[in-house]
């Protein structure tokens, strides 16, 4: 394998290994203590919305970094639709595509044999870089948008 085949697969792991262990902090958190963080969800809509297919089922939340900037990193997912929420660095959570709307956040994907993971999963983009922690808002940010949709979908 290259290096890119092997840099796409340890980014892979670790996107998998964040998700994961960012559940394991939404269920510690949510059986640790009754109060929430107050989410703030802004509005902005990629013009592509009004044009996604509905999703007929949710089966996955995948978390990516932006590898960018909040100003630039919004401006191009907004532009091709390519996540439903986008998590800036102030911890402001944008929604993009409706939740319940295939958003193009996967690319061509296969997990555990299953192909067009976009048909099946919400994306979550997260600004800043693979090799870089994200801040506190953004943990904030992201462990209540996690639980509300984990309430939605399981």
């Amino acid at each position: 394998m290259d290096q890119v085949g092997n840099h796409r697969l340890l980014r892979r792991d670790f996107l998998i290994s964040l998700a994961s262990a960012l559940m394991l902090a939404v269920e510690w958190a949510s059986a640790k203590t009754k109060s929430r963080s107050p989410l703030l969800i802004r509005n902005r809509f990629s013009p592509l919305n009004k044009k996604r297919p509905y999703r007929a089922q949710t089966r996955y939340i995948i978390l990516h970094t932006s590898e960018g900037e909040d100003g630039g990193s919004l401006n191009k997912i907004v532009r091709y639709g390519e996540a439903h929420y986008f998590v800036s660095s102030s911890g402001v959570v944008y929604r993009v595509i409706d939740k319940a709307k295939i958003a193009r956040h996967a690319g061509r994907s296969m997990w555990n044999g299953e192909t067009e993971i976009d048909n099946v999963s919400i994306g979550i983009e997260v600004a800043g870089y693979h090799n870089r922690d994200i801040n506190e808002k953004q943990y904030a940010a992201l462990r209540e948008l996690l639980r509300q949709l984990k309430s939605l979908y399981g």
